[in-house]
């Protein structure tokens, strides 16, 4: 008992100021969401900028759109980062995970518009394998698919940002299991796939999936990258709230604010979906 009530003590400071920031902050945007702003002359509690949040035309369009994105780029960052975790983590090569750590913290530091900016040089329509291609195969550089100004763009942005952050959490980990588990294992017959699905890969479940939760809720409410590489027809919900909170119109702060808390609820339940169904997978990959 006196353990636990020390462990409480020790976690009430960061707790109360996380309470006071986040639900503080949730407080507002869901009295607003709710039409109580008294400084803008809104005085009456309705929930009829929700029903009008539901109205506003791509607003499921949008939605799916975002989870598409998070889904498939979180999704894409775990499997990826998680199998390079394993192969550094059992490599003999002492510079080799010198070189690859360094990477990591790179891609780790790196803010996303430097990764939108790496993806249009090397994979817009005039960017460097368009060009190696020309050369190559003596094509138009304009015969190079422009997919990366759409949901593949930005997919392919998170995935490249979430792989280093999976690995830099995934190789503690794994480099941290006992060698006497890869010892057994090859003594009774078992290969490399074998011990990354059978003690690997379940050890460090609770590390992947964590991970994978954080990316998904980021990229989920990630506004910059959408806001750079999405088109008309594939914009996520939070560029249509982003438009939505610059408008004009004082009547659609209420209607914004109620975006913003349909977001909020929406990334909560697909977050425990997200974990939970990747949480059974490793199970039973395991």
């Amino acid at each position: 008992m006196d353990r636990r009530i020390r462990t409480i003590a020790l976690l009430t400071p960061i707790s109360l100021l996380y309470v006071v920031l986040i639900g503080g902050g949730l407080f507002m945007v869901l009295r607003e969401s709710l039409g109580y702003i008294p400084n803008l002359g809104f005085n009456q509690v309705t929930f009829e900028y929700y029903r009008q949040a539901f109205l506003v035309k791509g607003f499921y369009s949008s939605i799916l759109i975002s989870l598409l994105c998070a889904g498939i780029s979180s999704s894409l960052s775990m499997i990826i980062g998680t199998s390079l975790a394993y192969r550094l983590s059992r490599t003999k090569h002492q510079a080799l995970k010198k070189v690859t750590n360094k990477l990591m913290r790179i891609g780790m530091i790196m803010p996303y518009l430097y990764m939108v900016f790496f993806v249009v040089m090397f994979f817009s329509q005039s960017g460097l394998l368009s060009r190696i291609l020309h050369v190559f195969l003596s094509q138009s550089t304009n015969d190079f698919p422009n997919f990366i100004y759409g949901v593949g763009g930005v997919i392919l942005v998170f995935t490249l940002k979430g792989i280093p952050f999976v690995m830099m959490l995934v190789v503690n980990v794994m480099s941290n299991i006992s060698s006497e588990y890869d010892h057994v294992a090859l003594t009774l017959g078992s290969h490399s796939h074998h011990l990354f699905r059978k003690i690997y890969l379940p050890l460090s479940r609770d590390t992947i999936v964590w991970a994978g939760m954080v990316l998904f809720a980021y990229d989920l409410g990630s506004f910059e990258v959408p806001y750079i590489l999405s088109n008309m027809r594939s914009q996520t919900f939070s560029v249509k709230l982003y438009s939505f909170y610059l408008s004009p119109n004082i009547s659609d702060i209420p209607v914004t604010m109620a975006m913003t808390v349909i977001l909020f609820l929406v990334g909560l339940i697909s977050v425990v979906i997200f974990a939970l169904f990747f949480r059974n997978l490793i199970r039973r990959l395991g």
